[in-house]
């Protein structure tokens, strides 16, 4: 599969004159992307995360296992912060920094059909022990997390001022063998 670009550090555009992954002529601006350099999730330091990770972000998801592999889903994925009673207390192993929605046809990546109703939710949990950051859409999600087992599972491998890469899964229980999954990029707009 062909890579797609990207770079946190300074968003790169990509040239309209340049083919994109799927075969057709990418539309002048259009931020692609590629899986992140590490295999493991980055330990996120949580200091300014609510405020690091507020905005909106086009993302694009590329399938790389699965009944959907080598396909590529974009939309736009809006975060604001939650309310500090909703964050989670201090010793608490998950914190809530932030909520949103988004505008990705998750269906294209998981199997949906118990959670429609919460099918452009995003939660964004960090996990305190480990500092690992994850986003999880399309699930409800309450104060000990996630209260139905759909919808995409986001891991973080890379959080830059330009926006945040790493991998995701489908993460119901019938998710199928293989799972749907994949790596994804969100450029902040």
């Amino acid at each position: 599969m062909a890579a797609l670009l990207l770079a946190l550090g300074g968003c790169d555009e990509q040239r309209p004159d340049a083919p994109d992954t799927v075969g057709q002529e990418a539309a002048p601006s259009v931020t692609l992307c590629e899986s992140a350099d590490s295999a493991q999730p980055a330990a996120v330091d949580s200091t300014g995360l609510v405020t690091r990770l507020t905005g909106d972000y086009d993302v694009t998801f590329v399938a790389t296992h699965g009944w959907t592999s080598d396909s590529v889903v974009r939309g736009v994925l809006g975060l604001v912060p939650t309310q500090e009673d909703q964050r989670g207390k201090l010793d608490d192993p998950l914190f809530f920094p932030a909520i949103g929605s988004t505008t990705v046809d998750l269906s294209r990546l998981a199997n949906l059909t118990l959670a429609k109703h919460a099918a452009d939710s995003v939660h964004v949990l960090y996990e305190r022990h480990t500092r690992h950051l994850r986003l999880r859409l399309g699930s409800p999600i309450g104060p000990h997390g996630a209260t139905l087992h759909v919808g995409v599972l986001l891991t973080v491998h890379e959080l830059g001022e330009h926006g945040l890469r790493g991998e995701w899964r489908d993460a119901g229980r019938n998710a199928g063998d293989p799972p749907l999954a994949g790596f994804f990029c969100a450029i902040r707009r």
